[in-house]
């Protein structure tokens, strides 16, 4: 296969020329500023370097942003993509509206994450906003609305990166723009059409806060996170109110750059590359269609959690099994004090905090790899037996959390008063207002990163840390204060053995207590010294 790019300018730092170098680095591809009637496929990037018709080979452009202020690129637009055999574009709207004209594909831009990375930050005496990009004729770029927020935010500090804003402004080169976002404390994007949107991408690699515009770019791709702040494009009272609470998270919370980071890791070269490859593939040689990768692919895992032996057994089928029946684009993460050395794609390493290995089960939102948005937790004696990617995908579909209830006449809350808990469930009891309420089983739960959902796992972990026992009293307290969207499934998706024929299982199976290291009652904290006696019997307690 020999794809010639169509690009007169390949050897500068812009963004097409930069795009197009990416690919030119794979043997199947050369480049110049003339179409090739030797090549396979003469690839125009992007469509405006189709001025006039070419029919001598087959032919693709990709299509960056559509300019509807300036009737000349927009018949352009239109025009080749009528021409062209295959379009291209980084956009779903966009994608969506090329359709119209004929094959069309959706491909993931890359992004330079070595270059743009986190860095320590000096503490700035004011907040620092600030913007970057070139500023066109026709107001795209939003400059006045950000002109309004200088006025409108004194007591910050605004500048830009580029030409053309309305605030102080500085033009950097390529390598010093990794500075520039270090330098700032929120960036916040103005625009109402972007190709793709690089600006926010690479302040989020480099770990900065941002405030972005709904239905631009790439942006609506983008997860949920606390630091990530998005309001109605071109709507200037809602940017407004979006720096505003930004500012106010900031203040209140601070930032997290990991996990703003971790939202970028699938931008990559890698990606720009092989979704190429295997369109103009498709496209010339008529290939089988590969099957498409989940919209969860890359940005996807499950998380185990197992100390001591008889947990750690169980997890060794556990992730066995999950790799059996899942796609390869779902990551295994372990929790442990060693790694198990079964599969796992990520190794954890904690301390042995409490016996039933809970309290790092409840920090699962800060401890699972920033990068995956959707994180299905599973206990170690569960066992995979087809695919659950429809876990995933009610996620995907906009569900904060996906659990079951419990099996049996636990579905109840008024079933939870055990033993060695009643105190803890009086009390949540008063917190609820209520007996007689539907109980959610922790054993097998899904939740989508967003600003709800870290609100809950932390609320869990701090109630379970209040009575470091059972963890059902404290996610009842939890749902109940931080209420968030609850996709509730039943028993086919956690059956619980003991309760539960194997027969009506959709996929997941649960062998309850084989996991334990522990026999018998404990009526104390699982991190307290009866605890560990029991486990221990010499006597070790946590340290």
């Amino acid at each position: 296969m020999r794809i010639h790019i169509v690009s007169r300018d390949h050897t500068s730092n812009q963004v097409l020329a930069r795009l197009a170098g990416i690919l030119s680095q794979n043997a199947a591809f050369t480049i110049g500023k003339e179409p090739d009637p030797t090549a396979e496929l003469n690839y125009y990037l992007p469509y405006l370097e189709m001025e006039r018709p070419f029919s001598a080979t087959k032919t693709a452009a990709w299509f960056t942003h559509r300019d509807d202020d300036r009737h000349s690129k927009v018949n352009l637009w239109n025009e080749v993509a009528q021409r062209v055999d295959l379009r291209i574009t980084c956009v779903p709207h966009y994608a969506a509206e090329l359709e119209q004209y004929g094959k069309t594909v959706l491909v993931t831009p890359p992004l330079d994450r070595d270059l743009f990375s986190p860095a320590k930050r000096a503490q700035n005496e004011q907040r620092v906003i600030g913007t970057s990009g070139m500023v066109y004729p026709g107001g795209r770029k939003g400059e006045n609305m950000l002109k309004r927020l200088a006025e409108d935010f004194p007591h910050c500090q605004f500048k830009a990166s580029g030409q053309g804003w309305p605030v102080p402004t500085k033009s950097y080169e390529w390598g010093e723009m990794p500075r520039f976002y270090q330098s700032l404390d929120v960036y916040v994007c103005t625009s109402t059409i972007e190709g793709i949107g690089y600006g926010p991408l690479e302040a989020m690699a480099c770990g900065i806060p941002v405030v972005i515009p709904r239905g631009v770019g790439v942006f609506d791709e983008l997860p949920d996170l606390e630091n990530l702040h998005r309001y109605e494009a071109g709507n200037y009272a809602k940017l407004r109110t979006a720096l505003g609470v930004a500012l106010s998270r900031l203040d209140e919370h601070g930032y997290n750059p990991t996990s703003l980071r971790g939202a970028t890791a699938r931008y990559t070269d890698e990606a720009w590359q092989e979704t190429h490859v295997t369109v103009f593939e498709n496209a010339l040689y008529d290939v089988p269609r590969i099957k498409p990768k989940a919209p969860w692919h890359g940005r996807a895992g499950v998380y185990y959690v197992a100390y001591g032996e008889p947990a750690r057994e169980c997890a060794v089928r556990a992730i066995k099994s999950f790799k059996k029946h899942m796609s390869d684009g779902v990551e295994v993460a372990l929790v442990s004090d060693t790694p198990l050395n079964a599969g796992e794609d990520i190794f954890i390493q904690q301390d042995d905090l409490d016996i039933g290995g809970r309290s790092l089960k409840t920090q699962i939102y800060d401890l699972a790899p920033a990068h995956w948005e959707y994180v299905l937790y599973l206990d170690a004696d569960t066992e995979v037996v087809a695919d659950i990617s429809f876990l995933f995908q009610a996620l995907q579909d906009g569900w904060s959390i996906v659990a079951c209830t419990n099996p049996g006449k636990y579905v109840s809350t008024a079933e939870m008063t055990r033993p060695d808990n009643g105190a803890e469930v009086t009390e949540t009891f008063k917190v609820m207002g209520a007996e007689e309420l539907l109980q959610i089983n922790g054993g097998v739960m899904g939740f989508r990163r967003n600003e709800h959902t870290a609100h809950f796992f932390r609320e869990w972990h701090r109630e379970w840390q209040r009575y470091g026992a059972r963890d059902q009293a404290a996610l009842d307290r939890a749902l109940y204060t931080r209420p968030l969207r609850v996709y509730v499934l039943g028993n086919e998706w956690n059956t619980v053995t003991r309760y539960c024929s194997a027969d009506i299982t959709a996929g997941i199976l649960h062998y309850p207590m084989t996991a334990r290291r522990w026999r018998g009652r404990i009526d104390g904290r699982l991190d307290g010294s009866e605890a560990w006696a029991a486990v221990h019997p010499g006597g070790k307690v946590n340290a």
